[in-house]
C-alpha cells in the first residue's frame, strides 16, 4: 500500500472538476519553473565570471624615450607645445580582450586630452593590434599644443574589459618629459 499519493491524486490536484487539465496551473508551473531555472543560471554565470581573472591581462617593462622620433634613447625627452614624442615600450599581453588608452598629462595639474583639441581620447584597441605573447611597442604621440611649458609625466592606463562584469587595468607613466618653448 502507498502513503495516500496515487498517480490519480497528482492528476486530480491539477485537473478541473469536469475532467480537464487546469492549463492556468500548469501554466504557472511552467513559469515558476523557468525563473528559477534561468535565475540560477544567471547566478551560476556571475559567479563564474567574478572568479575567471585574467591576472594580470598584460604586463609592461623597461620603457625608452627616445629624443626625437628617429632620435636615440635619452633619460628626459624635450619637446616643444605641439611637438611629437617617441617612446618604447616591452608588454607581455596575456588576454584577447580588447583594451581602452587612456593617457593624461601630469605635473601639478593633470591635463586630460578632450575630443575637440584635435587630440582625441585614445579609442578602444582592437584585440589584433597586440598581439598575445611578448613584443616592443614604438608608440609615438602628439604633444598637445595647448600645454604650458613644464616638466610632465605621461600616464596612461590601459583597461581590459575581462568579461561584462568585470574590468581590470594596468598603468605605467613615462617621464620626465619637458616640453617648453623652443
Amino acid at each position: 500500500m502507498t502513503n495516500g499519493v496515487t498517480d490519480s491524486a497528482i492528476l486530480k490536484s491539477i485537473s478541473k472538476p469536469n475532467g480537464g487539465i487546469d492549463r492556468v496551473q500548469v501554466l504557472g508551473a511552467l513559469i515558476f519553473f523557468s525563473i528559477v531555472l534561468i535565475s540560477c543560471v544567471l547566478l551560476t554565470l556571475g559567479l563564474y565570471w567574478l572568479e575567471v581573472d585574467d591576472n594580470p591581462p598584460a604586463s609592461v617593462e623597461n620603457i625608452i624615450m627616445y629624443g626625437a622620433v628617429s632620435g636615440g634613447a635619452v633619460d628626459a625627452i624635450q619637446v616643444a607645445p605641439g611637438g611629437q614624442i617617441a617612446f618604447s615600450v616591452d608588454f607581455c599581453k596575456f588576454t584577447t580582450s580588447a583594451a581602452t588608452i587612456r593617457r593624461t598629462w601630469r605635473n601639478e595639474l593633470v591635463y586630460h586630452s578632450a575630443e575637440g583639441d584635435g587630440h582625441p581620447v585614445i579609442p578602444v584597441e582592437h584585440p589584433a593590434l597586440l598581439p598575445l605573447g611578448c613584443a616592443a611597442q614604438l608608440v609615438v604621440l602628439d604633444v598637445p599644443a595647448t600645454l604650458p611649458s613644464e616638466e610632465y609625466l605621461l600616464s596612461t592606463t590601459v583597461t581590459y574589459q575581462i568579461n561584462p562584469i568585470k574590468e581590470r587595468f594596468i598603468a605605467f607613466d613615462v617621464g620626465p618629459i619637458i616640453v617648453k618653448e623652443p
